[in-house]
């Protein structure tokens, strides 16, 4: 499944609703398929906005799985900061049981 960010929210202001619309998309594709994130035409990714697209996932599965289930395709600027922030958080929580 590729899940082509630009056309779904548009450009730019990727807010914590918009990562909604991402994560109702994704559904529960990614326990069967690969899925793809391309963000050709977004100029910034927040934490927020991934936290709600994905951070499900990431919350539920382990790193080695993460980079065989989710792909990431035209990082915007900033994207490996964010990424790694929502990570963090996501993963802070898995280990307190929330």
């Amino acid at each position: 499944m590729i899940v082509r960010i630009h056309e779904m929210v548009g450009p730019k202001g990727l807010t914590r609703e918009l990562g909604e619309k991402v994560k109702t998309k994704i559904g529960d594709d990614w326990k069967r398929d690969t899925v793809t994130l391309d963000f050709s035409g977004v100029s910034v990714a927040s934490p927020s906005f991934l936290d709600e697209a994905v951070g499900h996932i990431v919350q539920q599965i382990t790193e080695g799985e993460l980079k065989s289930r989710l792909v990431i395709q035209n990082e915007p600027e900033g994207f490996e900061l964010a990424w790694k922030n929502m990570v963090g958080a996501r993963r802070a929580r898995a280990l307190s049981g929330e």
